[in-house]
């Protein structure tokens, strides 16, 4: 983890970002090399609160620290989903709209010809894919066919935006 920390932090000075905190953090983690795991814990935990001390000790954004800290962890998640059987996700019950490996939201729906067309969600944090209803927003698990749209660039197009009016959120869809 250490090395990737390195990598970003390099790649963030290239970007020509704002580094007064970046630059505070670095030194940190060079004292104590344990803060990476703390700031990734921190960045995927459903409860902000940890995410705000450490921006709050960095006078940092929570958002840059939550971006740094879901950076660090990609890698080793992706690795952990790929240990678990799809049997264990179906063998969860009902489906979820967040990622049943690290809890992030979906990304992406992707619909597939085999299997009758099936919908599955997509994690852009560990990658992980599972099974979630076709007629349903993964937002607020809304089923009512009238609140639920669509919005398409091209007729022929096999990507577009699935749109929810009772919650008004939206996910990429692609065939």
């Amino acid at each position: 983890m250490l090395d990737l920390w390195k990598a970003l932090v390099s790649a963030t000075r290239e970007l020509g970002q704002p580094k007064a905190a970046l630059d505070t953090i670095d030194a940190a983690v060079a004292e104590e090399p344990a803060l990476l795991e703390e700031l990734t814990r921190a960045a995927l935990a459903a409860e902000p609160a940890a995410l705000e001390a450490l921006a709050t000790r960095f006078e940092a954004s929570p958002q840059a620290l939550s971006f740094l800290g879901r950076t660090l962890a990609a890698p080793f998640l992706v690795q952990a989903t790929r240990l678990v059987s799809a049997d264990h996700i179906d063998a969860m019950g009902k489906p979820s709209s967040a990622c049943p490996f690290c809890g992030s939201p979906a990304s992406l729906a992707v619909l597939s010809r085999a299997g009758e067309g099936k919908r599955h969600l997509c994690c852009g944090q560990c990658g992980a894919r599972w099974h979630y209803p076709r007629i349903q927003c993964p937002a607020c698990e809304q089923q009512d066919q009238d609140r639920l749209g669509f919005l398409k660039v091209d007729h022929d197009a096999p990507a577009w935006i699935e749109t929810c009016d009772a919650c008004k959120a939206a996910i990429k869809t692609v065939d």
